[in-house]
């Protein structure tokens, strides 16, 4: 496991010596990537700085690719850095799906380590590439992580059906019902992040496949969470949105209705009970 812990310290070292950006607190990249839980140490580099020194490479750049993959793997797994494993983003980001596929095995493992949204998000765009490469292999995955514990995995089994849907071939997306009932797995999802997720995922798919994506949001509207709220809507026509919202406002205040009615029931049974209990 150490055999590349030389070529690690090469990338933290540069990396760590880069300037700094100041930012409020509210925009340091622990607060406004991390939210305050992530396990990775946050340097607040900007993406141009950071890109800078990546374009002037390593000691290792020169090798063939072969065998800078498991350098840059070790650099992915054992760096405490979010922006040394940003670069191990930027080497695997070079390639497209099919020279991504043989080493499918390597980044998969790397979700292990995420926990905040902008780490996510870069393994998505991986994941959304290998499953539209081969759909046979990587959707039972993504099926997979849809029911785990881990919600950085339930996010991946969203986000990464579409990733950004521009991005994908037409003829490789899956069908609107498949989307559909990734989508449905995760409405009620406790998880801040996750709902995000499904609201990215809501979104890609309207783009794709709008007719029907609006159709399902005028049945599902008060299952929408606030946080997936916005991107699920951000894209939908002015008057269908404003329409959307308006049916959502009307059923969200009657399933308010029934569960203060639920609650006023089950309060007036235990009133009842203790009661009767009292009166023995």
């Amino acid at each position: 496991m150490k055999k590349y812990a030389k070529e690690l310290a090469e990338v933290e070292r540069a990396i760590r010596a880069l300037p700094r950006a100041k930012r409020p607190e509210m925009w340091m990249a622990k607060n406004y990537v991390g939210a305050g839980e992530s396990k990775f140490e946050f340097l607040d580099l900007t993406v141009p700085t950071l890109d800078a020194r990546l374009r002037k490479g390593f000691s290792f750049t020169a090798l063939p690719v072969s065998e800078q993959w498991p350098i840059w793997d070790f650099v992915f797994r054992n760096s405490p850095t979010f922006e040394v494993v940003t670069a191990a983003f930027a080497f695997a980001d070079r390639f497209k799906a099919v020279d991504l596929a043989p080493h499918g095995h390597r980044l998969v493992a790397w979700v292990e380590r995420s926990d905040n949204w902008a780490t996510s998000d870069g393994l998505s765009s991986f994941y959304a590439r290998l499953l539209e490469h081969d759909r046979a292999q990587w959707l039972p995955l993504l099926a997979k992580w849809a029911e785990s514990p881990n919600p950085w995995k339930r996010r991946q089994s969203l986000v990464s059906l579409l990733y950004y849907s521009r991005g994908r071939d037409p003829k490789r997306i899956l069908p609107f019902a498949k989307l559909r009932a990734f989508i449905e797995r995760h409405l009620d999802d406790p998880h801040y992040y996750v709902q995000k997720g499904v609201g990215w995922a809501i979104r890609e798919t309207y783009n794709v496949y709008p007719r029907e994506t609006v159709a399902w949001l005028r049945k599902r509207i008060g299952r929408i969470a606030a946080p997936a709220w916005q991107a699920a809507t951000e894209k939908l026509p002015p008057a269908t949105k404003v329409e959307l919202k308006a049916s959502r406002k009307v059923e969200l205040k009657e399933r308010r209705k029934t569960e203060l009615k639920t609650i006023r029931k089950v309060s007036s049974k235990h009133t009842k009970s203790a009661a009767r209990r009292t009166s023995r």
